[in-house]
């Protein structure tokens, strides 16, 4: 069992202020983390009441659209952590469905549709440079054989190896130290 156990006072307690009480305060009275409190909450069936529930609930209208800090117009721009540009092109609420690369908007506008089985890529490999002479169409294996260490020869080949290796061995060190 890891932690503390749980007392009869502090059931008690539990069973009392939970269903009216915030959980963050209830905590700190309790001395346990939150989350300890909401599964030892749920295992014994307790539950927030419904003016509790109404107090912590968003309001019809609460935090949607431009008032919500998140919430980007159509036609914005960010990019994500793996360098590619994205571009909000509709308003449904569903990211999957909102959000596309910009890469293919531009493919699509020139070209159509991308054919199944078929990838757009950066012809120099520069995701920041998404001019149409630039994007060329591929298949998967073709990718794949763009990105793969075996296009190299050998001793380059062993040399990136090693790379990998030796910064793999750094960030062991350097977790194991800290």
């Amino acid at each position: 069992m890891n932690g503390r156990a749980w007392s009869d006072d502090d059931v008690a307690i539990l069973r009392r202020d939970y269903p009216d009480t915030d959980t963050e305060a209830l905590s700190a009275t309790l001395g346990r983390p939150a989350y300890c409190v909401k599964r030892k909450a749920r295992l014994l069936g307790i539950r927030k009441s419904a003016a509790s529930l109404a107090r912590t609930r968003f309001k019809v209208g609460e935090l949607c659209g431009q008032d919500n800090p998140k919430w980007k117009p159509v036609g914005s721009e960010c990019v994500t952590a793996d360098g590619y540009r994205w571009r909000k092109i509709s308003e449904t609420g569903k990211k999957n469905t909102d959000w596309r690369p910009v890469h293919l908007i531009v493919w699509e506008q020139h070209y159509g549709n991308v054919p199944a089985g078929l990838i757009v890529a950066f012809r120099d490999g520069n995701k920041e440079n998404i001019a149409i002479d630039n994007l060329v169409l591929l298949s998967r294996r073709g990718n794949l054989s763009r990105n793969t260490i075996h296009r190299y020869p050998k001793p380059l080949k062993r040399l990136i190896k090693l790379t990998r290796r030796l910064a793999r061995a750094i960030t062991d060190k350097s977790e194991a130290m800290s």
